[in-house]
């Protein structure tokens, strides 16, 4: 039950993490695009 648990528990933070890396990504994007945008 432990082994299920932990890898339950990898497997939520690696989606956690990966999802709060790509709205970093996308925000930083969006204020890359604004810019070409606004030039």
């Amino acid at each position: 039950f432990h082994q299920v648990d932990s890898d339950d528990l990898t497997i939520a933070i690696n989606f956690w993490w990966q999802s709060d890396i790509m709205s970093a990504m996308v925000e930083h994007m969006d204020a890359f695009y604004l810019r070409i945008i606004l030039r």
